[in-house]
């Protein structure tokens, strides 16, 4: 899924329920009862969210120390966790709650705080430090110690009876979606679900959260607690519906978005589709006018009537974990319905299908063990898969081999498919050519050519050729007829491929070539940065077509 990324300069805004003084950045709520006092706390103790870790774990302890030291206060510190019948792990009348825990008062403390807001107050004689955030809570943690730990003296009150956040302004006062205020809203994905609801649900949160200034939460279904008048966003098949009708009749390839009285359904009949959907009410709200969205309600087959593809030489051989990243976040960025890889080495093979679920793959190592295979990687929900192999490219191309003159075996890979929803059929032969021999690799050239006379109808052929367009190499290709898609594109954007990661323009070797069956709409070669740094040597390069 192309991730949608949004950069939302958010400050702090007070609540309604807590009144308007203090600073520009501070407001305070005080109940007019004295607090709670020194003698008060030994009875409390320190509670923290059930596998919380880092600061906010450790802040229990850094408190209580510093109550020991000043006040020679023992306290116990431990999660919110709750057991039955073990008095140790019983919710208590006195307690300081440290970030989101699932008590009742860090709940009313947060109901009151907008997305970025954070401090820290009494609340039914408890003390609650939090913000929606963990960022925030560290902040909320740092203010407390500042202004009510190390600032006690000789006073008996600890802590006056009353609420201090800081705050700020906000851009939105809310968003709406079809109508259904972000103000009480709360997103639930199926409890076991198998197609990334959750993580779906975590970028949908997020989102939402920074474009309207209101917390709102994800939910695996069964941990979620309905509140009345809450908006609930559902993602996927849960079982809980909230008067949606949900059809069961949904393809693999369709999208199902609708909106009820108190609910907006997200779903889908595959994993890919359902990236689609999401994806769609996500643009839709980075690009509302103003805090209106409009309803996104729809249903729909997803069109492969322009279809895309890359051609993309990852660098087998030189792998780190930021590469890695780069690599796939280079392809989840034009998520091509179809890609030609080259260097493919087991590893990437199966980094790809752990990483990129919504694709499937044909092709074998071209020395039948662990080396390159030339993979072709497509959509699996777009496409049926009606042949496929592997050729070398040698005078023995049913059989591993080379040409004498090639320093390896080379080879293509092939695949034909049928566009689920318009019927077309396609073939694309994805290679990877001879790079220090003339002579060998122009053969492979002709080898291929021959070889993609074998497919009747739509031709695409993708490839780390290992040759400019002014070489005898090109001139085979172009000769039979294969147009290079930076040419014949309505809208080019040029450039050179091979480049060592030296930013330079180097020599465009990488193509996307196409029969005249194939109407090119848009041509890219794909150099930009990914985190400081390119992803592979070689620029993969991306188009756009139709079918004629």
């Amino acid at each position: 899924m192309k991730r949608l990324i949004i950069l939302l300069i958010c400050v702090l805004t007070i609540t309604a329920f807590i009144s308007c003084s203090g600073d520009d950045n501070t407001t305070t709520e005080d109940e007019g009862v004295e607090g709670i006092t020194v003698s008060d706390l030994s009875d409390y103790d320190i509670i923290r969210p059930s596998g919380t870790t880092g600061k906010i774990s450790s802040f229990g302890d850094e408190l209580k120390a510093v109550l020991n030291e000043k006040y020679g206060i023992k306290l116990n510190h431990r999660s919110d966790i709750i057991r039955e019948n073990i008095e140790a792990y019983q919710v208590k009348e006195l307690e300081i709650l440290v970030g989101e825990t699932n008590r009742v008062e860090t709940w009313e403390f947060l109901s009151g705080l907008r997305y970025e807001d954070y401090g820290y107050g009494v609340v039914n004689k408890k003390i609650v430090i939090a913000g929606h955030t963990e960022e925030n809570t560290v902040k909320a943690m740092e203010k407390f110690m500042a202004e009510v730990v190390n600032k006690q003296g000789s006073s008996q009150v600890f802590l006056e009876n009353k609420i201090e956040v800081v705050r700020g302004e906000y851009e939105l006062d809310d968003l709406r979606i079809g109508g259904l205020s972000a103000k009480n809203m709360a997103i639930v994905y199926p409890t076991n679900g198998s197609r990334d609801e959750e993580l779906y649900a975590e970028e949908l949160s997020k989102l939402l959260s920074e474009k309207s200034g209101y917390a709102v939460k994800s939910y695996e279904e069964f941990r979620y607690k309905h509140k009345e008048g809450t908006v609930v966003i559902l993602i996927g098949n849960t079982q809980n519906t909230y008067g949606i009708i949900m059809p069961d009749d949904l393809k693999v390839n369709e999208i199902y978005i609708q909106k009820g009285e108190n609910a907006i359904a997200i779903n889908a009949g595959g994993l890919y589709s359902l990236d689609q959907a999401v994806e769609r009410v996500m643009g839709m709200i980075v690009n509302a006018e103003g805090d209106t969205v409009t309803d996104p309600s729809i249903r729909r087959l997803l069109s492969t009537e322009t279809m895309s593809t890359m051609s993309f030489n990852i660098l087998g051989w030189e792998r780190t974990e930021e590469r890695n990243q780069r690599v796939l976040t280079m392809i989840n960025t034009y998520m091509p319905d179809t890609i030609g890889v080259q260097e493919d080495l087991p590893v990437w093979i199966e980094l790809f299908e752990k990483e990129l679920p919504f694709y499937s793959y044909v092709g074998i190592p071209a020395d039948g063990t662990g080396g390159e295979s030339c993979a072709i990687f497509y959509i699996t929900e777009k496409f049926d898969l009606l042949d496929y192999g592997t050729r070398w490219l040698s005078d023995t191309p049913g059989e591993i081999s080379k040409h004498p003159e090639s320093s390896a075996n080379k080879i293509v890979t092939y695949a034909t498919f049928r566009c689920k929803d318009t019927g077309k059929i396609f073939t694309q032969l994805n290679t990877h050519l001879e790079y220090s021999n003339d002579t060998a690799r122009e053969f492979q050239a002709d080898k291929i050519v021959g070889i993609a006379e074998e497919f009747e109808g739509t031709v695409i052929l993708t490839g780390d050729y290992n040759a400019d367009s002014n070489s005898k190499t090109y001139g085979i290709i172009a000769d039979t007829g294969y147009l290079n898609s930076s040419e014949a594109a309505k809208e080019s954007h040029k450039g050179g491929t091979f480049h060592l990661y030296s930013g330079d323009d180097g020599p465009c070797v990488d193509y996307i070539f196409v029969n005249d069956n194939v109407n090119v709409l848009y041509y890219k070669v794909c150099n930009e940065k990914i985190n400081g740094e390119y992803a592979s040597d070689h620029h993969p390069v991306y188009a756009e077509y139709k079918i004629k």
